[in-house]
């Protein structure tokens, strides 16, 4: 009778686990290895995140700060604004937010005021298209190293503000850790041209 039908047998006489295991052992004379498994919380890999930005501040004597430039009336942005703030936090990012701006003037000269490394876009998606593009080209046009995100689903539309200079979206179900990450690696080299993998 081999090993594992003698398990089998003691096991329908009503041993225990504990008993069966140690009579395989001093039939079989070897003690089994166990890889001990690594243990990780997962709260670590933000935890690690919030340092380093920490560390940015210490070392570059400025903090780490994400605009929200939240153009049109409360309802348009109002809960974009709220969860780019909380996803961006997360990271350990100053969020600089506000009650919003009545037009893209205002929030342009808001943002250059606030010397934040980079600008988070919400507003409604029927105003986007108006709105996006020439924000990013007055934007750029001052100073071409911010990091520029929009508040919106990775869709058709979405893709072509990429295409007019938005760095990345932020969205529900995007990968908050990486994009924090990421965001972090851009401010600290500003001049790199290469999103965050999607």
């Amino acid at each position: 009778m081999d090993v594992v039908e003698a398990a089998i047998d003691a096991a329908i006489a009503g041993a225990t686990l504990g008993e069966i295991a140690a009579a395989l052992r001093r039939k079989s004379g070897a003690r089994p290895r166990i890889a001990q498994l690594k243990t990780t919380r997962w709260a670590e890999p933000f935890e690690n995140l919030r340092r380093k930005v920490a560390r940015y501040a210490t070392v570059h004597k400025r903090p780490a700060c994400i605009f929200m430039a939240n153009i049109g009336a409360p309802r348009y942005f109002r809960a974009r604004a709220a969860f780019a703030r909380e996803f961006f936090e997360a990271g350990g990012f100053i969020v600089l937010d506000n009650d919003g701006f009545p037009d893209m003037g205002a929030a342009i000269g808001a943002a250059r005021d606030s010397s934040a490394q980079t600008m988070v876009i919400c507003s409604a998606d029927d105003a986007y298209p108006l709105i996006v593009p020439r924000l990013v080209q007055a934007v750029r046009s001052n100073d071409p190293e911010p990091v520029i995100l929009l508040s919106s689903e990775p869709n058709d539309r979405a893709r072509s503000f990429r295409a007019a200079g938005v760095d990345a979206l932020i969205y529900p179900g995007a990968d908050c850790l990486a994009l924090n990450e990421w965001l972090l690696s851009r401010i600290l080299s500003l001049g790199s041209s290469s999103g965050p993998s999607r």
